[in-house]
């Protein structure tokens, strides 16, 4: 058996958790529109139950420690409504849209809120674990793809993909208010959307009688920068918002140190996409 200094501030398993449960409903329609162009469209429904959490359990001898148990659950729904063609010809491709929403009660696991409350002025304080059906970390309402192959048989291919995402959801915070609960604006606001090209090209023929094959793939074609992660006091990226004071003084100690500007303590290189990425190679099939 654990000791209190042992267990004090310990995350504990849980033999008793049962299995997480997901419920899931699809329709779909596949239809021809013309002899090389098919219309699908796809509608879903998921329900997760039992996901696991934590709470947080205090003892008689007073030790807090925390164990996972079975407490959290989501839903996940939404309509993909996609265009293909197969193409005739050299040209093929398509494009999907997708329109869906993630709820649930918490977004990571490990996750504990306690709200601490009174039920009457100078009352013992008593703590309840806040559980709100909120957008999921990953909720992303709009997703637009759409790709274009270019082909001559056993000779040359050029494809391109490009993606459309709106943005993700993140908490907001206010820098000239103190008084606003941060579990008012949890994932409230969203971050700004996000886009991508690629590029990949092949251009075959043979050496020594052996099957060879020259490819680029270029990732992020026009080296856009996406903001992936951004400050809460902004929804930016690339910009922290301060108070005037606050940042004056930033300002000048800056100056005075004469190495970073402003704007660039404010950028972090981990909160954008990749940037442009060239990679040509030979494929040689034996």
């Amino acid at each position: 058996p654990m000791t209190r200094l042992q267990l004090d501030g310990r995350l504990l398993g849980n033999v008793n958790l049962k299995p997480e449960k997901t419920i899931a409903y699809e329709i779909g329609l596949q239809q021809g529109i013309t002899a090389t162009i098919a219309l699908d469209v796809t509608a879903y429904y998921k329900d997760f139950r039992n996901l696991l959490g934590i709470e947080q359990i205090t003892t008689i001898d007073a030790v807090q420690y925390t164990r996972f148990i079975n407490r959290d659950y989501g839903t996940n729904k939404g309509i993909t409504i996609s265009l293909s063609t197969a193409g005739a010809g050299m040209v093929s491709g398509g494009i999907n849209y997708t329109l869906a929403f993630a709820n649930g009660s918490s977004s990571d696991p490990h996750e504990l809120r306690m709200i601490q409350t009174a039920t009457r002025i100078g009352g013992k304080q008593e703590q309840f674990i806040d559980r709100q059906v909120l957008p999921l970390n990953w909720d992303q309402r709009h997703t637009v793809n759409a790709y274009v192959n270019l082909s001559h048989r056993q000779n040359w291919s050029i494809g391109i993909i490009g993606s459309f995402m709106s943005g993700t959801p993140y908490s907001p915070t206010f820098v000239e208010r103190f008084d606003i609960l941060a579990r008012e604006y949890k994932n409230a606001a969203y971050k700004p959307m996000r886009w991508n090209v690629d590029l990949k090209a092949k251009k075959y023929f043979r050496i020594g009688g052996q099957n060879t094959a020259i490819f680029l793939k270029v990732d992020n074609v026009f080296n856009h920068l996406n903001q992936n992660f951004v400050h809460s006091s902004t929804g930016r990226a690339d910009e922290i918002a301060r108070l005037p004071e606050n940042q004056m003084l930033l300002i000048e100690r800056l100056q005075q140190e004469g190495q970073f500007t402003l704007n660039e303590v404010d950028v972090r290189p981990e909160y954008f996409s990749m940037p442009r990425r060239i990679q040509l190679g030979l494929a040689v099939n034996f």
